[in-house]
């Protein structure tokens, strides 16, 4: 079979950088690289015959930059075999690459509560989280003091920060163009001055050391950027934003479980009321896991309206007791939020079996009179007693209503 190659690189390069190219040989089947750097036959493909090739079936090379021509440009590799007398040509390929006097930055942009990280679509009076890379493979800008100044076209002034990753706030919403330039301040080797010829002075009484030399030439060099030990390199960065209302923060702030009758118990159920801030949510995603919230135990979302202020009830049904972490989403079309907690499921959902003796007790310390008992025959639902007090008033009732509840 035929012997084909690979060749790439890590273009685009910074002028005065390294670009550098991999080649790869890719065999056809039944052929393979040995140790020795061998092209063999593998043993079930043929008798085991092999030839000798020079060098292996990888290689890397690099090619400074400096006296490149900017723009793009093409490397072409031939690949050759020894044979017995001569080389034979068995592969070639090609592949473009690019010179630039502005430094290659890619920026990544991430926010707590955005749903889509794609979209350039952010909340506001959220965090922005900017992060910029720097495509510098050969390392040419190692010792360079790079900073970073920033323009986040909302009227908030320029930032100019000496570390690549970044934050801002929108505090209002509509479009935005976002503006960063890199600046890199790269040390080079300082180039000899050559002093002007100073004019003829006056003769002086003082001699001259007795190791200078007045003919000897005068080679100064200046540690600063305009004596031509810096060079300055600039990268640049635009993108547009859009910055709109969403959902900010959840908070579950009551868990209660629903008393049911014997009857009417099939799972525990778990009414969890919830609160946000921000834009009201369109859809809500309940996620229970093992106690460690590691373990998904199931997800269950459903739409929901809110129409004015951000608080509802949701209720979740649990296929056994035990202790349950809880993760309650509320989105929208651009946002989400999440609030986690522990629960802990008891099995027992039926009405409380109340304790007759400390009811009666309860009623009489609020003078209560001719209490009388009753307890409901079982084919009668919703209830298992019934108690008729005579001079009871709506305090009495209270006391008893509190009673239940607690229990």
């Amino acid at each position: 079979g035929k012997v084909t190659t690979k060749l790439v690189t890590d273009s685009p390069a910074l002028v005065g950088s390294n670009v550098t190219f991999v080649v790869t040989l890719q065999f056809p089947k039944c052929q393979k690289e040995d140790n020795d750097g061998n092209i063999i036959y593998q043993r079930n493909c043929s008798t085991g015959q092999y030839y000798q090739t020079i060098g292996r079936s990888s290689a890397i090379f690099s090619v400074n930059t400096a006296n490149i021509t900017l723009g793009k440009h093409i490397m072409a590799v031939s690949i050759y075999r020894r044979g017995h007398s001569t080389y034979v040509p068995i592969a070639r390929a090609s592949t473009t690459y690019v010179v630039t006097d502005k430094i290659p930055i890619f920026v990544s942009m991430s926010q707590k509560h955005d749903r889509n990280i794609s979209d350039s679509i952010f909340i506001k009076d959220s965090p922005i989280t900017f992060d910029v890379k720097i495509h510098d493979p050969s390392h040419y800008l190692n010792n360079s003091a790079i900073s970073y100044k920033w323009n986040f076209g909302d009227g908030s002034g320029l930032f100019v920060e000496s570390g690549a990753t970044t934050s801002h706030t929108f505090a209002l919403q509509g479009n935005f163009t976002l503006n960063l330039t890199v600046q890199a301040i790269i040390p080079v080797p300082c180039k000899p001055v050559t002093p002007t010829p100073s004019l003829p002075t006056p003769a002086v009484t003082a001699e001259a050391s007795s190791n200078s030399d007045p003919s000897a030439p005068v080679e100064t060099t200046e540690d600063n950027p305009d004596g031509g030990c810096h060079i300055y390199r600039y990268g640049y960065y635009t993108a547009g934003i859009a910055i709109v209302e969403g959902i900010l923060e959840v908070n579950i702030i009551q868990m209660r479980s629903i008393q049911m009758t014997e009857s009417q118990a099939e799972n525990p159920l778990v009414d969890f009321v919830v609160t946000c801030q921000g834009s009201l949510p369109t859809d809500v995603c309940t996620a229970v896991s093992d106690p460690t919230c590691q373990v998904s135990q199931g997800v269950v979302c459903d739409p929901i309206i809110v129409t004015d202020e951000c608080l509802l009830t949701i209720r979740r049904a649990f296929d056994e007791p035990g202790t349950y972490c809880i993760n309650i989403t509320l989105g929208d079309d651009t946002s989400q939020a999440l609030a986690s907690a522990l629960i802990s499921v008891n099995g027992d959902t039926s009405l409380p079996k109340f304790n007759i003796d400390f009811v009666v007790n309860l009623l009489r310390q609020e003078n209560a009179k001719d209490i009388c008992v009753i307890e409901i025959p079982p084919e009668i639902k919703y209830c298992k007693y019934f108690i008729v007090v005579s001079g009871s008033s709506t305090r009495h009732l209270h006391a008893m209503a509190h009673y239940m509840l607690k229990m």
